[in-house]
C-alpha cells in the first residue's frame, strides 16, 4: 500500500530529513497567503454589496481586525486597500510554490542519484553467487525503469504534503467562516473520499506489483535476446524471439495502462461525488443565517479546497502505484538475504610452498537440489610449477579456478594456500597476485589500451606494448586507424575472438602476477601465433604458480603436475607420462583427440 511507498521514501530522504518540515512549511503559509486572499472577497462584496452590516452581524472573528481597519478609510480607499492586500498575498503565495517547488526538484535529483548509486554499490559488493544465481533483468529494469519512477514518486510525497498543508489552512480557515456548514460539509467530502478512494487504492497497489514484474520480466528478455543475438540470426529464430517479446512487452503496457487509468479514474469519480455536496452547500446555508458575501467567499473556499482534497486521494493512488518499485528497491538493498562479499583479514604476500584442495566439493544451489559441480577434490598446486587440469567439458575445470578465485565458496571441504585457510585470506590483496586469461575474454566498454590497462592500471606505455608484442597482439593493433585507443565495443564484440583472447593474454601479463591461471587461453589462436604466445607464456611461467586449463593435451605435456577431472571429481594426478602410462582417462581423452586430428577435414 501506499504507507510501504512512504516507509521507504522516508528512509531514502533520511540524509535530507530537514526538506520534509521546510516543505510543509512552504506549503502552510502559501496555503494561509491564498486562505487569507480569499478570505479578503468578504469585505470586498461587502463593499460593492453595500452589506457590511449583515456581514457583521453574521461573519466570523476573523475579518473583524480587517473591518475595525477598514473603517478609517472611505470606501473608495477600501476597494484600493483590499485589491493591494490580496494582490500581494497572491504574489507572496506564488513566490512559495517556486521555492517549493525548486526546493522539491533538487531534491528529487539528489535522492534519485543516491538510490541508483546505492543500488550499483550494492551489486559491486554483494556476493558473486547471489548475482549469478538472481536474473540480471531485475537489475537492468531497476536502473533504467523503477530508478527513475523516485522522481515521480517524490513529487507525489512533496504535492501531498502541500495537499495537506492546504487542506489544513482552508479548513480552518472554514471553520473560522462558518463553523456548522464546514463540519457538514468535511463529514460528506470524507464520506465521498472513503468510498471512492480506499478500493481503487488496493487495486492500484496490486496492479503495482504485477506491473513491477513484468517489466523485470521485459528487461530480461532483451538482456537474454541481445546477448544470444548470434544464435537467434544463425539459426532464424527472429520471428520466434520477436513473438515472445511482443507477448510479455504487451502484457507489461495492459498492465501500464490498466494502474494509469485507474489512478486517472479518482478525480473524475471525486467530481461526480462533490457536485452533490456543492449544491447541497448553498441549499443549507440559510439555515445558518450565513450571508450572500460570507456564503460566496466560503463556496469559492471551498471551491479552491476540493482540487486539494482530489489531489491528495491522486497522491494517495500514485503512491500506492509506485509500492511495487520501492518495494523492489528495497528487497534489492536490503543485506539481510543477500551475504556480501566474502573476505578475510591476512595479507596475502606470495604464495611459498603449495595450494592445497582438502575434500573441496561445489554445488550451485545452495538448497542442495542441483548436482554437485565438484565432489571430495583433494590436491596440492605446487607454488612456481605449472599444474594443468584437464577434462572433459562439464567436468568442473572453470568452476574450481572460480573457488579459488572466492568468487563462490566451498559446499563443502576447504582450499589453504601455505596451510592459511584461503577463507582467511583478505579477497583485495589475493586476487591482487591472480591473473586470469581465458577463452571468454570478457572485455570493458572502452579502448584496447583500457581493457590492457586494467591488469595493471599505474603501467607505462612502454609496458603496455611490450605485452602487447608478447601476446601477438601490438602488430595488429598498429594497423588500426586509432591504434591503442580503438574502441572495443559492448564485450569487444567489434574485435574477433582471437583478438579478444589475445588483449585478454596481454592483460594477464602485464599484472606480473604471482599466480597465472589459463583456462583455454590460446584456443582461439592460429598455429604460428599459439607459437609466439607460449613463448611468452613460458617466460612469464619462469616467475609464477601457472595453473592451465586446456582441452587440447598437446598444451599441458610440459606440465609438472596434471590434474583429471571427470564428472567432477578427480580421478587422476600426476605428470603426463606417469597419466599415459596408467591408460585411464587422460589416456582416453588423448585417443580421441588423436583420432579427430586423422579424420578427414570434411567428415569432422
Amino acid at each position: 500500500m501506499e504507507f510501504t511507498t512512504i516507509a521507504i521514501l522516508l528512509r531514502f530522504l533520511a540524509p535530507y530529513r530537514w526538506v520534509l518540515p521546510v516543505m510543509a512549511m512552504f506549503g502552510l503559509a502559501a496555503s494561509f497567503a491564498e486562505g487569507i486572499g480569499i478570505g479578503l472577497l468578504i469585505p470586498l462584496l461587502d463593499v460593492l454589496l453595500h452589506t457590511a452590516r449583515q456581514s457583521a452581524a453574521t461573519g466570523s472573528v476573523l475579518l473583524e481586525p480587517v473591518r475595525a481597519y477598514l473603517a478609517h478609510y472611505t470606501a473608495g480607499d477600501q476597494l484600493v486597500i483590499i485589491g493591494v492586500g490580496i494582490m500581494a498575498l497572491l504574489s507572496i503565495k506564488a513566490g512559495l510554490v517556486f521555492a517549493s517547488s525548486s526546493l522539491s526538484a533538487w531534491i528529487n535529483g539528489r535522492v534519485n542519484n543516491d538510490i541508483r548509486c546505492a543500488l550499483f554499490t550494492q551489486t559491486l559488493s554483494v556476493d558473486y553467487a547471489f548475482l549469478v544465481q538472481n536474473a540480471q533483468g531485475r537489475l537492468i529494469n531497476a536502473f533504467e525503469s523503477q530508478a527513475w519512477r523516485t522522481m515521480d514518486a517524490i513529487n507525489a510525497l512533496f504535492d501531498g504534503v502541500t495537499s495537506i498543508c492546504t487542506v489544513l489552512v482552508f479548513v480552518a480557515l472554514l471553520l473560522l467562516i462558518s463553523w456548522p456548514l464546514t463540519l457538514g460539509v468535511i463529514a460528506l467530502a470524507g464520506a465521498a473520499s472513503m468510498i471512492v478512494g480506499r478500493p481503487l487504492v488496493r487495486r492500484i497497489n496490486n496492479l503495482s506489483q504485477d506491473a513491477v514484474s513484468a517489466s523485470a520480466e521485459v528487461s530480461q528478455r532483451v538482456l537474454n535476446s541481445l546477448l544470444g543475438m548470434r544464435v537467434i540470426r544463425a539459426f532464424g529464430r527472429e520471428d520466434h524471439e520477436r513473438k515472445r517479446f511482443e507477448a510479455i512487452s504487451e502484457t507489461t503496457t495492459r498492465l501500464f495502462f490498466r494502474m494509469d487509468r485507474t489512478v486517472r479514474t479518482i478525480p473524475a469519480l471525486l467530481e461526480l461525488a462533490y457536485a452533490p455536496i456543492f449544491l447541497a452547500t448553498i441549499l443549507i446555508a440559510p439555515t445558518f443565517a450565513v450571508g450572500i458575501p460570507t456564503l460566496l467567499a466560503f463556496l469559492f473556499l471551498f471551491y479552491r479546497l476540493q482540487p486539494q482534497i482530489k489531489a491528495l486521494d491522486q497522491h494517495r493512488a500514485q503512491l500506492a502505484s509506485f509500492s511495487g518499485s520501492f518495494v523492489e528497491f528495497a528487497a534489492l538493498l536490503d543485506t539481510k538475504d543477500k551475504p556480501a562479499s566474502r573476505t578475510g583479514t591476512i595479507a596475502f604476500g606470495g604464495l611459498i610452498r603449495a595450494i592445497t584442495l582438502r575434500h573441496v566439493g561445489f554445488r550451485y544451489a545452495a538448497d542442495g537440489d542441483s548436482r554437485r559441480a565438484l565432489e571430495d577434490i583433494s590436491a596440492d598446486i605446487g607454488a612456481k610449477q605449472v599444474t594443468a587440469i584437464v577434462g572433459a567439458s562439464g567436468a568442473g575445470k572453470t568452476t574450481l579456478i572460480n573457488l579459488l578465485y572466492r568468487f563462490f565458496e566451498p559446499s563443502e571441504g576447504a582450499i589453504f594456500v601455505d596451510d592459511v585457510p584461503l577463507a582467511d585470506l583478505d579477497v583485495a590483496s589475493w586476487r591482487a597476485k591472480l591473473a586470469l586469461a581465458g577463452q571468454d575474454a570478457a572485455l570493458l566498454d572502452g579502448s584496447i589500451l583500457d581493457n590492457i590497462a586494467a591488469g595493471c592500471p599505474e603501467a607505462d606505455m612502454e609496458r603496455i606494448k611490450e605485452v602487447a608484442r608478447s601476446a601477438a597482439l601490438h602488430e595488429f593493433i598498429e594497423t588500426l586507424p586509432r591504434g591503442y585507443f580503438t574502441q572495443v565495443g559492448d564485450r569487444g564484440l567489434r574485435l574477433s575472438e582471437g583478438q579478444r583472447q589475445r588483449i585478454g593474454l596481454a592483460r594477464a601479463l602485464l599484472r606480473r602476477p604471482d599466480i597465472l591461471i589459463l583456462d583455454e587461453a590460446t584456443n582461439a589462436l592460429d598455429g604460428l601465433t599459439e607459437q609466439t604466445v607460449h613463448r611468452a607464456l613460458e617466460k612469464a611461467a619462469k616467475d609464477a604458480t601457472v595453473i592451465v586449463i586446456a582441452h587440447r593435451l598437446s598444451t599441458v605435456r610440459k606440465a609438472d603436475r596434471i590434474l583429471v577431472l571427470e564428472d567432477g571429481k578427480l580421478v587422476e594426478h600426476g605428470t603426463a607420462a606417469e597419466l599415459l602410462s596408467q591408460v585411464g582417462t587422460f589416456t582416453r581423452l588423448q585417443t580421441a583427440q588423436l583420432e579427430l586430428k586423422d579424420m578427414p577435414e570434411t567428415a569432422r
